[in-house]
């Protein structure tokens, strides 16, 4: 049995816990990742299209 942060992996409150977890991390981590590649696809549109300079950015 593993033991992590004084409770056991067959501990349901700790692994329900835990996957909540997981969900909400994964889930934070594909919107900064999503916002960050959107903004950069913008900002090159942006220079491409020369609506802004790229000393701007």
């Amino acid at each position: 049995m593993i033991m992590c942060r004084k409770h056991s992996v067959h501990d349901p409150f700790f692994a329900a816990k835990s996957n909540v977890d997981h969900k909400l991390t994964i889930s934070c981590v594909r919107e900064l990742l999503f916002s960050t590649v959107t903004r950069i696809q913008l900002r090159v549109t942006a220079i491409e299209k020369e609506v802004f300079d790229e000393k701007y950015f």
